[in-house]
């Protein structure tokens, strides 16, 4: 991931392609984000990430391209381009890789139960 520009208010930076992301690349560092964690991953062919949970973080994976399974709590369920997962912190979880591709992700992490304000509810009009 690289910064493209940044100034106190705002952040851009390019991950470029996904079908040529490789590994796992973290925003927080690039970006400043101060509230969560997002990072895209591309597992290869039977490539798993690791079996995990968290303490206090939710997670949310959008699956990008690519197909596998998405193992909780002990229970496989199929995910491909276009599915959107939310993980409480507690619930283990992990990605598999079974289709022939890059499986391509993103995953936002945030503190559960922190969102005190939402699209509607806490935006308003600007002007330019």
């Amino acid at each position: 991931m690289k910064l493209i520009e940044a100034t106190a208010d705002f952040s851009m930076a390019s991950v470029g392609a996904f079908e040529k992301v490789k590994g796992k690349d973290f925003a927080k560092d690039v970006l400043n984000t101060t509230s969560m964690e997002v990072s895209i991953t591309a597992l290869e062919a039977g490539e798993q990430s690791l079996y995990h949970v968290h303490r206090h973080n939710e997670e949310l994976y959008v699956v990008i391209s690519g197909e596998g399974v998405m193992r909780i709590e002990g229970v496989d369920h199929a995910v491909a381009e276009g599915t959107v997962v939310r993980v409480a912190p507690k619930a283990a979880r992990c990605l598999k890789n079974t289709g022939g591709k890059p499986l391509v992700f993103m995953c936002v992490q945030a503190r559960e139960n922190s969102l005190e304000g939402y699209t509607l509810g806490d935006g308003s009009l600007a002007k330019d």
